[in-house]
């Protein structure tokens, strides 16, 4: 579902966001989801052909599981 907020609302960076004290969540800009579906579709296309992945893709679909483990609140170091 599509939540719009008016425009003078200050411009969201890719991060953990958190309304008061509801659990945290993971806001993903258009311009990085869009890399990180990309780099995601090649890790596992790769996969399902038994291919080595690019180490570039591996790495942003690293750094998209380190974002989203970002919302533990278990786990304080991993922010």
């Amino acid at each position: 579902m599509l939540h719009k907020f008016p425009d003078h609302v200050p411009r969201m960076e890719t991060g953990l966001v958190q309304w008061g004290e509801d659990w945290p969540g993971v806001f993903i800009r258009g311009d990085n989801a869009m890399n990180y579906s990309y780099a995601l579709r090649r890790v596992i296309d790769a996969a399902q052909h038994s291919k080595q992945p690019d180490p570039i893709m591996v790495a942003v679909v690293n750094g998209l599981a380190v974002l989203l483990e970002s919302c533990d609140l278990h786990n304080e170091s991993r922010r």
